[in-house]
């Protein structure tokens, strides 16, 4: 009978450890795990809403221009929207027989440094830089940007 209980025994320590293993594994996924994501989010640089809004306002008004229209741009401190001429953008994230605009992390467009493009319709005479606008208190503020059609072409003459 000795041996029957030891077999027992060891069956009721395996099935507890069992059961332990698997409340961990809840605790963990119910509540540590999002904790990680949302300090994970919280921490890595993104573009923030404005940005993000801005930069899809941006485009429609450029596929859309036919004259010359003044646009209310938001870019965040650590980002910049770069517009690239026909086949001039990072490779991987612009369609080649297009203009194109993208969200760039601050210190430039390169391609590890490319967070969103977008491909326009009518292409930009030139490339140009939309840098973050400060106010007074060193906050992130709304400029306007000036787009003009030049020749079947867009130029953005100047953000203010």
């Amino acid at each position: 009978m000795s041996v029957v209980k030891k077999l027992k025994k060891k069956a009721d320590l395996e099935i507890s450890t069992l059961v332990e293993i698997i409340i961990f594994a809840a605790i963990f996924l119910i509540i540590v795990l999002p904790i990680i994501v949302h300090m994970w989010d919280y921490f890595t640089e993104k573009p923030d809403s404005g940005t993000v809004k801005s930069f899809e306002g941006l485009i429609v008004e450029v596929n859309n221009l036919r004259d010359e229209r003044e646009v209310p741009v938001y870019v965040d401190k650590s980002h910049i929207i770069k517009t690239f001429l026909k086949g001039a953008g990072p490779i991987d994230k612009c369609k080649e027989d297009f203009s194109c605009i993208c969200i760039c992390k601050e210190e430039g467009c390169s391609v590890q440094g490319v967070e969103r493009c977008e491909s326009v319709e009518i292409p930009f005479l030139e490339g140009y830089t939309i840098n973050p606008a400060l106010d007074r208190d060193g906050k992130a503020a709304i400029q306007n940007c000036l787009l003009k059609m030049d020749k079947g072409q867009i130029v953005i003459l100047k953000c203010v």
